[in-house]
C-alpha cells in the first residue's frame, strides 16, 4: 500500500466524503473558508475534534453548512452548557439527517454504527489529545482516529489505522510567541480512501 506525505488509503465501498477540522478557536473566516470545501467538494459530513470554543460558532455552522455536524469538545471549549444549548435550539430547525450532534469528551464509533454521513462499515475514533490519539491508533480498533490540540497537520499510518491531525482553523500554533501556520483541514473520501490535506 503506497502512503504519500497527505494521502493514505481506507477501505470503504461508499460513495461519501468528509471533512475534518479541528482548533477553530472562534476564526470565523476560517471556519466560512473551510464550509466552503465541504460543500463545493459535495462532502456528506463535517467532524470537529474539539475546540470550537464559543457557541456562536455553531450559529455560523448553521447558516453555511447544512451537514450533520459531528463535535467532540477539548479544552477551551469551557462553557459547554450554552454549546449544548444552542446545538439543542439549532437542531429544532434542522433537519433529522443533518443534525449537530456533541459527542462529549470523545467519539467511539464501532463498525455499524449510525453517524449521519459517514459509512458504517468505518469504525471511527476522534478525541482532541494526540497522546490519547495514539493509543487509540495503536490498539488497532478503528479505521480512522482523528485529533487535534497540537494545531500542527498530519496524516500517517499506524498498523491498519489512519491517524489524521487536520491542523487548526485557527492559524497558529499558541505558545510564548504567535508561530503562524496556515490553517488547513482534510478532506476523506470515504469511496477511494483517498486523503487530502488542504491549507485554506
Amino acid at each position: 500500500m503506497v502512503f504519500l506525505r497527505n494521502k493514505g488509503t481506507i477501505p470503504s465501498r461508499h460513495l461519501m466524503k468528509s471533512l475534518v477540522c479541528s482548533d477553530i478557536h472562534d476564526h470565523v473566516k476560517n471556519l466560512e473558508s473551510a464550509l466552503m470545501v465541504a460543500n463545493t467538494a459535495n462532502c456528506d459530513s463535517v467532524i470537529c475534534c474539539g475546540d470550537i470554543c464559543s457557541s456562536f460558532i455553531l450559529d455560523v455552522y448553521n447558516t453555511l453548512c447544512n451537514l450533520p455536524f459531528h463535535v467532540i469538545f477539548g479544552n477551551n471549549d469551557g462553557d459547554k452548557f450554552h454549546l449544548t444549548q444552542k446545538a439543542s435550539f439549532l437542531n429544532s430547525k434542522r433537519s433529522e439527517e443533518n443534525q449537530i450532534h456533541l459527542h462529549g469528551e470523545f467519539l467511539l464509533a464501532d463498525k455499524g454504527h449510525t453517524l449521519s454521513g459517514i459509512p458504517a462499515e468505518i469504525s471511527l475514533a476522534v478525541y482532541h489529545y494526540p497522546q490519547m490519539a495514539r493509543v487509540l491508533a495503536d490498539s488497532g480498533k478503528y479505521n480512522v482516529v482523528c485529533f487535534g490540540h497540537s494545531h500542527e497537520s498530519s496524516i500517517e499510518k499506524v498498523g491498519d489505522t489512519i491517524l489524521i491531525n487536520p491542523g487548526s482553523l485557527m492559524g497558529y500554533i499558541a505558545g510564548k510567541e504567535m508561530n503562524h501556520v496556515k490553517p488547513s483541514c482534510v478532506i476523506i473520501n470515504w469511496q477511494s480512501g483517498e486523503l487530502e490535506l488542504i491549507d485554506l
